[in-house]
C-alpha cells in the first residue's frame, strides 16, 4: 500500500486540507480530501508540507492497516478452515456443525477483537442442542476448542494476531 498526499488551500476555508490517494496492493485506489484543522494563520504551506505531511502519512498508514486487520471477520477464517479440513479428515460433518454453531456467536466479529475470556465463557455455557439445559461434556467442549485453535491459527498465519491465545484456554 502506498499513500500520495499534498497540502491544499481551499480558499473559502480557514484551515489547510490534505488531499490524498491510497494505492492498495490489489490495484484499488481511494482518493479523499480531509481537513487538517490547522489554521492557515498558524502555519505556512511550506511548514505543512515539510513537518505536518510526513507525520500525517505515517499515521494514516497505521490507521488503514489497523482498519484492514479489523475487517477480517472470524467467519472468513472459519470458512477457510472448513475448506482445508474437508479434504483431510473423516469427521467433517461434526466439525462443520461445531463451526456453524460457533459462527452464530462469533461469525460477524473481527477476529482480532475476540478475547480469550469471551471464548472461555462461550465454552463454559455450551449446552446440548437436544436439551438446552444440559451442558456439554468436557470432551465435547475440547472439540469446540479445537475449532477455535484452528481458526485462530489461520489468523496468526495471516499476520492479524500476534499469538494464538486459544492454546492457553483450559477446559475443566
Amino acid at each position: 500500500m502506498k499513500i500520495k498526499a499534498c497540502i491544499v488551500d481551499i480558499s473559502r476555508n480557514s484551515s489547510w486540507y490534505v488531499k490524498y490517494s491510497v494505492f492498495f496492493n490489489n490495484g484499488e485506489t481511494e482518493t479523499k480530501t480531509v481537513s487538517t484543522k490547522v489554521s492557515k494563520k498558524e502555519k505556512s504551506k511550506a511548514w505543512m508540507k515539510r513537518a505536518y505531511l510526513p507525520l500525517w502519512i505515517e499515521k494514516m498508514k497505521e490507521k488503514i492497516e489497523k482498519d484492514r486487520q479489523k475487517s477480517f471477520l472470524f467467519e472468513y477464517f472459519a470458512d477457510k478452515f472448513l475448506v482445508a479440513y474437508e479434504r483431510e479428515w473423516h469427521d467433517y460433518q461434526n466439525v462443520f456443525y461445531r463451526t456453524r454453531r460457533i459462527l452464530e456467536t462469533f461469525g460477524k466479529r473481527p477476529i482480532a477483537e475476540i478475547t480469550k475470556l469471551e471464548i472461555k465463557e462461550y465454552l463454559q455455557t455450551l449446552s446440548s442442542s437436544k436439551n438446552r439445559y444440559s451442558l456439554l461434556s468436557t470432551n465435547s467442549k475440547k472439540k469446540y476448542l479445537f475449532v477455535f485453535h484452528s481458526v485462530f491459527e489461520l489468523a496468526l498465519d495471516a499476520g492479524l494476531i500476534e499469538r494464538n491465545f486459544t492454546y492457553d484456554i483450559r477446559i475443566n
